[in-house]
Order: structure tokens, then sequence, then C-alpha cells
């Protein structure tokens, strides 16, 4: 990639601190010191030397009590039009694009300041102000774009990112704007409760895993006990509803004896299970169990 152009965001420690390495052409400017340094696609940033032409200091255009006043605020293009003409005439008009948006460049006769930008799209104006015709090479229209874009930048590091509608920037299939319904939408889709999806469980001991779309299962042991009432066995998390599945499976038992367990209550937080062992007649049982439930927490 060539000729790529990074808007003065950070300032020179910050870059010094990331020391970067910038694409081949791509253009970096501090913005505090205005500097610029461009990349070679090898060297990083605190060993690349700065080049000349460093951002311009910027100048209200007429009417502006500052340029933070001035930039930053949205007006029709008329109002630009009128504060142009009111300063002085209006003598050529050049348009440029970059970075998605498109800038007008008037050339001010009978100034010292001679050249006015703004970021434009249909009948708006985003923001304009202006910078003496010096600060460009070879004068506003004989300059290429990517040198009226490297001035015209430096209005950014003014202009509040929230007075750009949207629908004044370029998209493509890879960049698109959101609507904050559809954040909203996308965020309520998104899992609540995934502190608990690791499967790195021991299966000796009670567990459960639950899944982002409401499916859960649940796991462990318990011993049987030796009556008709049976064991209660307390889930580690309950479910959101019953019936659930729930398998109970013996550890072991005596050769040429049948072990078994059923299932006989279930709540959300709970099962009740009787345990039973058979050679030529039944009896209750104690022996070891383990069990698998499969539900839902939400």
């Amino acid at each position: 990639m060539k000729g790529r152009l990074q808007l003065p965001m950070y300032t020179a420690a910050a870059l010094a601190a990331a020391n970067p390495l910038l694409l081949k052409g791509e253009v970096v400017y501090e913005s505090d010191t205005r500097k610029k340094k461009i990349g070679d696609g090898v060297t990083a940033w605190n060993e690349l030397p700065y080049q000349v032409g460093d951002l311009p200091e910027m100048v209200p255009a007429a009417g502006a009590d500052s340029v933070a006043n001035f930039l930053g605020t949205s007006a029709p293009i008329t109002d630009v039009l009128q504060k142009v003409i009111a300063a002085t005439a209006i003598g050529k008009v050049r348009m440029v694009r970059f970075g998605g948006l498109q800038c007008m460049v008037w050339y001010i006769e009978g100034t010292t300041t001679v050249g006015v930008f703004g970021f434009v799209a249909e009948n708006n104006a985003i923001a304009f102000g202006s910078v003496d015709d010096s600060e460009f090479p070879a004068g506003i229209f004989e300059s290429t774009d990517e040198e009226i874009a490297a001035v015209v930048s430096y209005a950014c590091s003014f202009i509040s990112l929230t007075a750009i509608p949207a629908s004044y920037i370029s998209t493509n299939t890879l960049y698109q704007f959101a609507s904050a319904t559809e954040k909203s939408t996308w965020n309520n889709k998104a899992a609540k409760d995934l502190s608990n999806v690791s499967l790195t469980k021991l299966f000796s001991e009670n567990g459960y895993y639950k899944a982002p779309d409401g499916l859960m299962f649940q796991w462990g042991v318990f011993n049987g006990v030796a009556n008709s009432t049976g064991a209660t066995v307390y889930f580690p998390t309950a479910f959101a509803y019953t019936p659930y599945s729930c398998i109970i499976t013996p550890k072991n038992g005596a050769d040429k004896t049948v072990v078994m367990g059923r299932v006989y209550t279930m709540t959300t937080s709970y099962f009740k299970a009787t345990t039973v062992w058979s050679t030529s007649s039944s009896n209750w049982g104690a022996e070891v169990y383990y069990w698998l439930a499969i539900g839902r927490w939400k």
C-alpha cells in the first residue's frame, strides 16, 4: 500500500513509546509537534527521519472566533460560502477526495490566508477553515491530492467525530455503520453467562457446562442409600426448567449381581434416586453411581 495518510491522533511521546512500523509510503503526523515521518515498510518509527513540510498552525476563516469553534460544527454549504464571500472574492474551487470524505479547496484572492477547506457531502459542509497557500508545496491547484490531504487532515484533530453523520462517509462490504438499535439487538443475542464454558472439568467431581444457546450438561457422583427413600442429589447449579434428561450408572457390583438405579423425583435443583441390586432376590444397594443430566439453563 502506498500513500496512506494517518490523521494526527497521537503525540510524539505516544508514537515514540509505541514505535510502530509504518507501511511503505504511509504518512504519520505527531499531533502536538505537527512533524511528520514517512514509512518505508522496514524501519520502525524511532529510527525514521523526520520529513520537511510540517503541518501548519491552523487559523480560522472569516467570522470564526477560534479554530476550535469554527471546526467541528456542522453547517449548510451556503453558510460556508457566505462567510468566504464576505471576506474576499472566490477565484477557484478544487474538489479532492480522501479518506471517504470530499474536500473542497477554495482559492481566495486579496488575503494572505488563501487556502480555505471543507469536508463536504451532499449539501452540507462538516468543517471548514483556512491555511496559508505557502503550506502547499506547489500551490493549492498544482499540488497532488495527497499533499492537500496532508495539510487538510490536521483539521481533523479539531473535529468531533460525533459531528460527522455516518451517511456522509463512504462504506463498503467490509466497513459498515451500525445504528444504536442494531448494536442493542446484537448485544441481546450475545451470551450473558459464559463464565463456565471451559471443558477442562474433572468428571470425578460434580460439575456443569453451559452452552451459549441455553443447553446445559451437569454431572457428578453419589453413593446409593440402602433404603426405599434413596439418595437426594443436588445439582452444582439449578436448571431453568423441568423436565430434563437424567442418567445414572453404577460404578461396580459383585459378580452375578445386577445393580441398577432409578430416578423418581426431579426438580430444577435436585433429583432423588433409589438404588438396588439383585441376585435371586432384590435388595437395596449402596454402590457408587455416576450421573449425567441434560437440560436448559435459560
